[in-house]
């Protein structure tokens, strides 16, 4: 199965490429606002609020198993097999 990600490009012009080029850089002189830490294993944090993500990898791979663990630390607002879940957030699991 290849990813299809790169599918669809849409040309620019240079013009909006320098604008989006300077929307998209960081300055080592300004603050950042950190983004709230959801999930964590042992002391990695691996979800913060707002993001998504996706388990994927090959058939039979406990990849169920895996994002289950994580949906009830979720529920649970808690700890699950190493999984913590903390600040209670709103969780959406959809397994297609």
């Amino acid at each position: 199965m290849a990813m299809d990600y790169m599918k669809e490009t849409k040309e620019i012009s240079a013009e909006e490429a320098i604008i989006l080029w300077q929307a998209s850089r960081l300055s080592l002189s300004k603050s950042y606002e950190k983004a709230p830490e959801i999930l964590k294993v042992h002391d990695s944090v691996i979800g913060t609020l707002g993001n998504f993500s996706a388990s994927i990898g090959k058939a039979k791979s406990k990849k169920t198993f895996n994002v289950s663990a994580i949906v009830a630390a979720a529920l649970k607002n808690g700890t699950v097999l190493r999984y913590v879940v903390n600040n209670n957030p709103k969780v959406v699991h959809h397994n297609n």
